[in-house]
């Protein structure tokens, strides 16, 4: 009589369930220290002359079952005018204040970090023996 016979397959599910778990675990590590990274990044490139710039940048990690984030964010209304820099601007009498250049700190190091975490999350998925293809 022929037959075919598995075993170990309970001890398979176990590890593939282990995994997903140990992949979410790291995974969600990598995001949360490129956030904070990133964060260190920018609050020390601004400048401090109120520190509101400063005082207006705030980090956020969320983590569910499907994945983690963190959400860097900048509420202060100079934050625009600095990442983007501006036209000449005249104060109410008519008196040249100049314009601005662009500065480009939060984008660079925003995309910097991106990249980065996209990196270590190929790495860590490669080290779990997983075959990771394409560009980002």
């Amino acid at each position: 009589m022929n037959g075919l016979v598995w075993s170990g397959v309970d001890e398979l599910q176990a590890e593939l369930r282990a995994l997903g778990d140990a992949l979410a675990r790291d995974g969600s590590a990598i995001v949360q220290a490129a956030g904070n990274g990133a964060f260190a990044t920018i609050h020390g490139g601004y400048p401090r002359r109120t520190g509101d710039l400063k005082q207006g940048l705030t980090v956020t990690h969320t983590r569910t079952a499907y994945g983690a984030k963190a959400l860097l964010v900048n509420t202060s209304p100079h934050a625009i005018p600095f990442e983007v820099g501006t036209q000449a601007r005249h104060s109410k009498l008519g008196a040249n204040r100049g314009s601005m250049p662009p500065n480009h700190l939060f984008t660079r190091t925003m995309n910097s970090a991106r990249r980065a975490m996209n990196t270590q999350h190929t790495a860590l998925l490669e080290r779990a023996g997983l075959t990771v293809t394409g560009d980002e």
